[in-house]
Formats: structure tokens, C-alpha cells, sequence
């Protein structure tokens, strides 16, 4: 029996390098040169544990499964398992400081799900910081596949940033809101249907509604999976009201 998932990674130092995509929709010399210079910005170091949270729903499971992902093995073993819907959660330990995922990881990641280099654009929105930086920058991309004519869909990829307030922790009259950010990116195949979702320094009422919306099993069709963008944002501006 041949093992798919052996080639997965395969030139993952390269990304987005080792991907097929056209030269006239992505620059991957500035993407790959851009990845290398802001890797101590964005990443933990080499040696490091990753604190990833992976959410896999088992269509002969009830519940989805969580699992803590901090290797590359487990990522293969993960990647191998048969799922609808797929959630990584990157987390960081507050705002200003670096995802809690190695360079290694997250490019093997990115390469196994053949994500499309423009979401680095949001990726590059994170990472660590010593000054407050422009707290309006957003980037948006999407990407719809070819429709073929027998079927009533298509596959698309999108990611973008979000801005919202969140409440301090600590009590301030002054001053009891902060800006804080999630990046999205969500890769949908119509045939078979499959998600995959990343998600960027997500709150935890965020990752817990998802889970809660991925245990239906409707969730998993095309309707469901655009509609769980909504609720992401109905989540992230809930200070607001």
C-alpha cells in the first residue's frame, strides 16, 4: 500500500517555491526572501515546542477531536487521518509576541495544504513587536477554482484579518478596550467536500464556537462552512455591542 502522506512536505525549506503557481499571480522569490527575513519575528525558535491546537471532525465521531499539535510527525499522522473538516489553531501568547509555532512547522503546514502564498500577507500582520504598529493594515485574498459544469459549486480559498475590541483583563477606567486581531484562512473542496481552516491568535469564545458549529454535521456543507465565516465575525465584535 502506498503511503500518500509521504511526500507531503517534500522541498518544504522552499515554500511557496515548491508549490505549482503562475509567476504572473505570485512573486515567490519576495515571498520565500520576505519568510526568511521576518522568521525571528514571526516564529518560535528552532528547539522550541509549538503550542498548535488541531480540531479534526470525524464524520463517525459525535464530537470533533482536539489534539495538540508540537511535531512534524504529528502533523503527518494528522494529515493522514480521513476528516471533513479540519481546524489549526496558532496561537500567541499575547499580541505583541511571536506565534507559538517554529518556522519548520509552519512552513511543512502551509506546504502539506498547498496554501496559496497570499496568505502570508496575513501572516505577516503577526509576530513579535516592540512599538504599535499601523492598527489599520488589513489584507484580503480569495480564489475560486475553475467551476466544472456538472457541479452546482466550486472550491475556493480564502483568508483575511480582522480587527476587533477586546476588554482588558485587568480593570481600567481610563481605558478598558484593546485592539486585537485574528487572521482566517479557509480552503474549501467541493469533491469530496473538505474544509481546511487556520486560524491566528483566535480567542478561545471563538475556537469554542466553531467546535460547537463543526459537531453539525451540516456544517460541513458549502452553506455551513461560508456560514461559519459570519460567525466568526458576529464572535470578534461581541465588545462592540
Amino acid at each position: 500500500m502506498v503511503d500518500k502522506t509521504a511526500d507531503l512536505f517534500s522541498e518544504w525549506e522552499t515554500y511557496p517555491h515548491n508549490l505549482s503557481f503562475s509567476a504572473l499571480d505570485i512573486d515567490a522569490n519576495r515571498c520565500h526572501t520576505k519568510l526568511g527575513r521576518e522568521s525571528e519575528k514571526l516564529y518560535l525558535f528552532d528547539g522550541e515546542e509549538s503550542e498548535s491546537q488541531v480540531l479534526q471532525v470525524d464524520p463517525k465521531a459525535a464530537i470533533p477531536k482536539r489534539s495538540i499539535l508540537s511535531s512534524s510527525e504529528q502533523l503527518l499522522s494528522y494529515l493522514g487521518k480521513p476528516t471533513t473538516t479540519r481546524l489549526f489553531r496558532i496561537a500567541q501568547e499575547h499580541s505583541w509576541s511571536q506565534l507559538l509555532v517554529t518556522e519548520e512547522l509552519f512552513r511543512k503546514l502551509k506546504t502539506a495544504l498547498k496554501v496559496h502564498p497570499e496568505f502570508l500577507d496575513v501572516v505577516h500582520v503577526f509576530g513579535e513587536k516592540i512599538t504599535a504598529s499601523e492598527e489599520s493594515f488589513t489584507a484580503f485574498f480569495s480564489h475560486l477554482s475553475p467551476e466544472p459544469s456538472s457541479l452546482p459549486g466550486c472550491d475556493y480559498e480564502i483568508a483575511y484579518n480582522v480587527k476587533y475590541v477586546a476588554r482588558y483583563v485587568r480593570n481600567s477606567l481610563k481605558d478598558p478596550f484593546s485592539i486585537r486581531e485574528t487572521g482566517v484562512y479557509h480552503n474549501y473542496q467541493m469533491e469530496p467536500a473538505k474544509s481546511t481552516w487556520i486560524l491566528l491568535n483566535a480567542p478561545d469564545t471563538l475556537g469554542e464556537s466553531l467546535s460547537d458549529a463543526f459537531a453539525d454535521s451540516k456544517t460541513s456543507e458549502l452553506l455551513g462552512q461560508l456560514r461559519c465565516h459570519a460567525l466568526i465575525l458576529l464572535c470578534l465584535s461581541e465588545n462592540l455591542a
